[in-house]
């Protein structure tokens, strides 16, 4: 009987791992099927495009800027010499809708002299650009082919998990409709190569030549555009699996503006931000947000009443706990646009408005002069400054070495506009600052252009 139990426990196992293993490798089947179907579905959508650019180079001629030896190819030394040369370059991109309008980077098609786009059948046609936006990489451009061309599906790039499955094609290296596979590492990267960035960082593999192409999600559809990547040894040394895509609904935003239009347009209201950190969090008394450092005179935000020192929890109905989500939440709206903001102003929560006008160039604040003629003031040395008064201002005269002025970043020269947000212009505007909360001062500081919120603690 025992030996009967053991056959039978051991027979069950048996069948149980096989049939988990069966299980198995039917989930791999799907999954590998449900990549082919991507790129059968996906393929016919995406274009190879080259381009031919004119690039005007000047270049100082002389015997210490060339490599030895070659002196005699460059003719007579210490003077410049112009050149114009056509240079050809390649990149990807995928149609948009059955027009035959592709979205790209500008980075592809900018400044070209001639663009020649590629379907997947072979098929070749000169493209036209119909409009680009520099700030945040993306270009429209259209060729007249056959109608009713297959195109591509904008996912809302919003839904989009870390962990999700990231499908990369493109020509990279002249290789085209190349096919990988990663996930999406993180959402919402900023590392500071254009104006507006969003990225979705991905591990799958691209490389030069997949800039404009697509990042799609297991359904086929764009979650991204491939944009760059970084690599140690520079772009050519290839993909080490940091990849970076302006995510699909900045996408839609911009070519809907472009296709209509031919232009982007972008709201503006004029405030500069900055990060709640946990002493002034604390000392505020508020738990998330956006600190607005400054208010830009004449601009919208001013007029409509947003004050420095305002900390900004929605935009809308978006919530908002950095300068980054508080930007891309304002982009959502159009210029024009009455833009709600949720504030709290001096512990009360408030509701404003904010008519957006027209993005111009950038705003920036006035600077300040320093005299140090005047008598030091060292009501506040206790906290690790002193101060000196000059033509109705408050200054920094000196930072105490170890303090936590010194360790908050200030210095000698700067201005301190608000103590415990009060103005102050004097002596008796600090003793009555003072009077609401010694033990932590809020500081509201001006440093040449900038302005900012600053806590300091004896």
């Amino acid at each position: 009987m025992r030996r009967f139990l053991l056959t039978l426990i051991c027979t069950t196992l048996i069948i149980c791992n096989n049939s988990y293993a069966a299980d198995s490798l039917s989930k791999a089947i799907s999954l590998q099927d449900a990549f082919a179907s991507v790129a059968d579905t996906a393929f016919p959508a995406i274009v190879v495009i080259r381009v031919t650019k004119k690039i005007h180079s000047q270049q100082l001629i002389d015997g210490q800027q060339i490599p030895p030896g070659f002196e005699f190819f460059f003719g007579p030394q210490n003077h410049r010499q112009q050149r114009e040369q056509l240079v050809q370059g390649s990149g990807s991109g995928f149609i948009i809708n059955k027009d035959g309008y592709i979205v790209t980077n500008f980075h592809v098609v900018g400044d070209c002299e001639e663009i020649i786009v590629q379907l997947k059948n072979k098929k070749e046609y000169k493209a036209k650009v119909i409009g680009s936006d520099k700030k945040s990489d993306l270009a429209v451009i259209k060729i007249d082919a056959e109608k009713d061309l297959p195109f591509l599906k904008l996912a809302d790039s919003d839904k989009v998990r870390v962990g999700h499955w990231a499908i990369a094609v493109g020509a990279p290296f002249n290789m085209d409709y190349s096919m990988t596979v990663g996930v999406v590492s993180q959402k919402a990267r900023s590392v500071g190569l254009n104006v507006y960035e969003n990225y979705i960082q991905t591990d799958a593999s691209i490389n030069p030549g997949n800039s404009g192409g697509p990042l799609l999600n297991i359904k086929g559809e764009v979650i991204g555009i491939n944009d760059f990547i970084i690599s140690p040894n520079g772009p050519q040394s290839g993909n080490i699996g940091l990849g970076f895509a302006i995510p699909s609904n900045m996408v839609k935003n911009i070519i809907g503006q472009i296709i209509s239009t031919g232009k982007v347009e972008r709201p503006w209201i004029g405030i500069a931000m900055q990060e709640l950190n946990d002493k002034i969090r604390e000392h505020m008394g508020v738990k998330s947000g956006v600190l607005i450092r400054d208010v830009f005179e004449n601009n919208p935000a001013a007029k409509y009443g947003l004050e420095p020192g305002d900390v900004v929890t929605h935009v809308g109905e978006k919530e908002v706990n950095t300068p980054h989500d508080l930007q891309f939440a304002v982009l959502n709206f159009k210029p024009g646009d009455m833009i709600p903001f949720t504030i709290i102003r001096d512990g009360k929560e408030k509701q404003i408005k904010v008519k957006a006008d027209r993005q111009k160039k950038d705003e920036v604040a006035g600077t300040n002069s320093f005299d140090d003629s005047i008598e030091n003031n060292k009501i506040l040395s206790s906290y690790g400054v002193e101060l000196t008064e000059n033509r109705g201002a408050i200054y920094i005269s000196k930072v105490i070495p170890g303090s936590s002025a010194e360790l908050s970043g200030l210095r000698p020269g700067m201005q301190i506009k608000e103590i415990n947000r009060l103005p102050v212009k004097n002596l008796e505007q600090i003793k009555e600052a003072l009077g609401r909360n010694s033990s932590s001062l809020l500081l509201y500081i001006v440093d040449g252009r900038s302005k900012y919120f600053v806590v300091l603690s004896k």
